[in-house]
């Protein structure tokens, strides 16, 4: 690139009441940090609402019941076709992405009756699949089962994967255009018995078709720049143990937030009034409950690897600063959404300091290694107290690692700052994305 390879972002933003990321107990998640425990919200919660909110509709999806959608397009190409047929097709399609038809997984091996219906519509595919000519009791069979009140139950449990797959669009396309090409197929035993059938005529229950070998199904993180991919694939990337070619590296990095003094976790107990009154006149409550919240100043830090990136965008620099811009953006401003109708604790950035460089990237977290102290401090005063913070480890980091550290200068925003010296998010973004233009 011949740039600088890094952008790192830090931020302060305060929150009111809310319980954005929970734990599983319902209450806002812990860690203990330094000298104490603090208030905290995952890299997963944060990235999922940039995600989701903020890039617009061109964005991958992470799903284990793609094949699901298979299956749809396969009945609305061909409806005449055989049912055991169009379930087997979509099931050796989604193998090529993550292992179907894996119950388990998806409750602990707890549910006993999805159990039972999975292997009830595997055995009936199976031995319709296995024949040459599948007798009719078996396809009566698997009808009747699809047209029970269980029938939508048992085709999840067959085609749903054990994990889940984040698919790109191109890949999503791909795949359903060979699901329409398979549906059309006009002997649908013979093309399972040249390509699907094991040894002694059995269709096996697990497996990876041959035939889809050149289907260029997967996306490879090679691919990905050429045939296109999205933001958000492209920033947070993906991991498949089952086919590691279609791991992709992504291109940023978040840290968890904490608070940057103690979080404390407050309880919530509510009612809810009956509007229309009982038969003695008085409505009372119609509902108890509780909820569990927090609230505080939390510190941020997110890395992106800008070489990276650019290679994701297949090399497209437009492509690339979209994304950076898009990303950076929603990590100054979006917040999770756990109880955000109930509470809605976002109340935007204080503070942002945006650096990019060579260095190794990293996090001014400890800084607050050592808590800050809330008792009979104002609202300034602790967020004062943060920013400087923050100020005086990025000056002693610059102090003793120079322009390695900090080769161009840096940029920030600062609501505390006198008018005409807060800087600005459109200022942070043009500094952000100038290695790449």
């Amino acid at each position: 690139m011949n740039k600088n390879r890094y952008l790192t972002l830090h931020a302060l933003r305060v929150f009111a009441a809310h319980n954005g990321n929970r734990d599983e107990l319902g209450q806002p998640k812990q860690m203990m940090f330094g000298d104490a425990v603090r208030t905290t919200m995952s890299t997963q919660a944060q990235k999922r609402i940039v995600r989701v909110h903020h890039l617009g509709d061109n964005i991958g999806t992470r799903t284990r019941r793609f094949a699901l959608k298979l299956f749809a397009a396969m009945q609305q190409a061909n409806p005449a076709a055989p049912l055991y047929y169009l379930l087997l097709m979509a099931r050796a399609i989604i193998s090529a992405y993550a292992t179907p038809g894996n119950a388990e997984s998806d409750d602990k091996g707890k549910n006993v009756e999805k159990k039972k219906l999975l292997k009830e519509i595997t055995d009936l595919v199976t031995a319709c699949a296995s024949e040459a000519k599948p007798k009719d009791k078996d396809q009566e069979k698997l009808r009747d089962l699809y047209d029970s009140d269980k029938g939508m139950d048992a085709v999840d449990a067959y085609l749903s994967t054990g994990e889940t797959y984040f698919f790109s669009p191109p890949e999503m396309e791909t795949a359903l255009e060979l699901a329409r090409t398979l549906a059309a197929e006009k002997n649908p035993q013979n093309f399972i018995k040249d390509h699907l059938q094991a040894e002694k005529g059995k269709v096996k229950s697990e497996f990876k078709p041959a035939f889809l070998k050149d289907k260029n199904l997967i996306l490879t993180e090679a691919q990905a720049g050429s045939e296109g991919t999205t933001p958000d694939i492209m920033a947070t990337g993906r991991f498949s143990a089952k086919h590691p070619e279609a791991t992709i590296s992504g291109a940023i990095s978040m840290a968890w937030t904490f608070t940057v003094h103690p979080g404390v976790i407050e309880h919530d107990y509510f009612t809810a009034v009956d509007d229309l009154p009982s038969r003695d006149g008085n409505g009372g409550a119609a509902h108890q409950g509780d909820a569990w919240f927090t609230s505080g100043l939390s510190y941020l830090c997110m890395i992106i690897d800008l070489e990276q990136l650019l290679k994701l965008a297949g090399g497209n620099r437009k492509v690339a600063v979209k994304a950076l811009r898009l990303w950076a953006e929603g990590f100054l401003t979006f917040t999770p959404q756990g109880r955000k109708r109930a509470m809605h604790g976002n109340t935007g950035m204080e503070y942002a300091l945006a650096v990019r460089s060579n260095f190794e990237p990293t996090s001014l977290a400890s800084a607050f290694f050592q808590s800050l102290d809330t008792q009979g401090a104002t609202e300034d005063g602790i967020i004062l107290e943060a920013i400087s913070k923050i100020e005086d480890r990025h000056a002693a980091m610059l102090e003793t690692h120079g322009t390695r550290y900090c080769p161009v200068g840096d940029s920030r925003i600062n609501l505390r700052a006198k008018a005409g010296e807060r800087g600005s998010l459109d200022a942070l973004l043009a500094y952000a994305a100038a290695d790449l233009e």
